[in-house]
């Protein structure tokens, strides 16, 4: 595994989903009342904390070396997949406690004439329905501000890595700056020798002929 992180949030992420599951199906439905009730909203936190481990996991995912992120990305797309199996449970719970609560309501004698026991019935049914569509509405934003939030991780994941490239490819402009600085000193000082040792040889050649010449003049002069 490339990853320490990953492999730490994946264990603590199968334990916590091993214990919801247990909580969902064993021992909520041993409750009822304002226990059941507890229980549920504990689920629910529970939830919400298995879905900020995922995050966390994909994030490593994300910068993991190119070699293991396919396996990382398909083991987070199956936790994903299990978390929404198990929030599903738990909206189920949630309105079967409703409808319990209702039940026991409707129940207790409350209500005497049959004509206002059936209103309140509907009208306990529409803000069931009401409830519930409300319910969906705010998983559907929350998967959609999920969604939007691993988009911008990616994003932003990207950009860092693109400014890191940036960076080493200016550091690399630079010491190419410097070397052709460097190159071009010495060029320069290659061409003022080259040019001070045309003037010596040119120099020494006008003396030798000064020299040759004087010494034909002697002779001949003799």
């Amino acid at each position: 595994m490339s990853s320490a992180m990953f492999e730490e949030y994946e264990m603590d992420l199968t334990s916590m989903l091993k214990d919801i599951s247990q909580a969902l199906s064993v021992t909520i439905p041993r409750y009822t009342g304002e226990p059941k009730k507890q229980a549920v909203h504990k689920v629910g936190k529970d939830i919400e904390k298995a879905e900020d481990l995922l995050r966390e996991m994909s994030i490593e995912a994300k910068n993991a070396p190119p070699s293991y992120q396919a396996q990382l990305n398909s083991k987070c797309n199956k936790y994903r997949a299990d978390i929404q199996r198990l929030k599903k449970d738990l909206s189920a719970t949630n309105a079967g406690t409703f409808v319990a609560d209702r039940q026991a309501l409707l129940g207790a004698g409350g209500y005497d004439e049959p004509g206002a026991s059936g209103d309140t019935r509907t009208l306990l049914l529409d803000n069931h329905e009401r409830l519930q569509r409300t319910t969906d509405r705010l998983a559907n934003t929350r998967r959609v501000a999920e969604e939007s939030e691993q988009i911008g991780t990616n994003v932003l994941t990207d950009l860092h890595g693109q400014r890191e490239q940036i960076v080493r490819i200016g550091g690399r402009v630079q010491s190419m700056d410097a070397n052709l600085g460097k190159s071009k000193s010495i060029l320069t000082s290659m061409g003022r020798r080259i040019v001070s040792s045309k003037l010596i040889l040119f120099c020494t050649i006008i003396l030798l002929i000064g020299i040759l010449g004087l010494v034909v003049y002697f002779k001949l002069k003799k």
